[in-house]
């Protein structure tokens, strides 16, 4: 398959799996993994890319070389996605950019946090940064596509329960891909009542 629609195929998958767990007690699970970088990470490693493999057809492995997670077909056998996750968005034009990029994996994906949308609008600055980065790293190689998204819970604290998450295709480039529109989805989660109480009220 083709990185570009494996690219497609893994951002479609991604939003439904992220989709099933917006209801019932694995939305109280996501709320709870939004409040930490190690519960966010937990969350996406042992509950959502397992099933976004699975329903690829892929075999995932976890923290191969460098890497978080990468996807591997089997026949035949070789790996043709690496995931990075990371929380903390100053690190990235230096660390898991360059990691990623070195991976024999034709998609690359990174997955972090960011207030995209809300002020002030970090996607205005940090997206050509990042977008640079991974220039720097592939030079001319058209054979590889670079796929970011950003998860953004609006308020951040997951009060209201909305999850927003956009997707960008950081290589190849803008200019290449005819300014290619951030695509966004929002989630809203249907969170459980809590244990004992009645509908409406609020625990102590």
């Amino acid at each position: 398959m083709e990185p570009a629609v494996l690219w497609g195929r893994f951002v479609e998958e991604f939003a439904t799996q992220r989709s099933n767990t917006c209801s019932g007690p694995a939305a109280e699970r996501l709320r709870i993994a939004w409040t930490s970088g190690a519960a966010r990470t937990q969350f996406y490693g042992g509950c959502l890319l397992p099933r976004v493999a699975a329903s690829l057809g892929l075999k995932i492995s976890y923290e191969a070389g460098k890497i978080d997670w990468t996807f591997s077909s089997e026949h035949p056998a070789k790996e043709v996605v690496a995931i990075e996750s990371e929380n903390v968005g100053g690190g990235i034009v230096s660390e898991e950019i360059p990691a990623l990029c070195r991976s024999r994996a034709p998609l690359k994906v990174l997955i972090t946090c960011q207030k995209w949308t809300q002020p002030p609008v970090e996607c205005q600055t940090l997206l050509p940064k990042w977008e640079q980065g991974v220039a720097r790293e592939l030079g001319e190689d058209r054979s590889v596509v670079f796929g970011l998204i950003v998860g953004e819970m609006d308020p951040w604290d997951g009060s209201s329960g909305e999850l927003k998450f956009h997707w960008h295709t950081l290589w190849p480039g803008a200019a290449k891909r005819n300014d290619e529109p951030t695509r966004s989805v929002v989630y809203r989660l249907h969170l459980p009542e809590p244990t004992g109480c009645p509908p409406g009220s609020v625990s102590s």
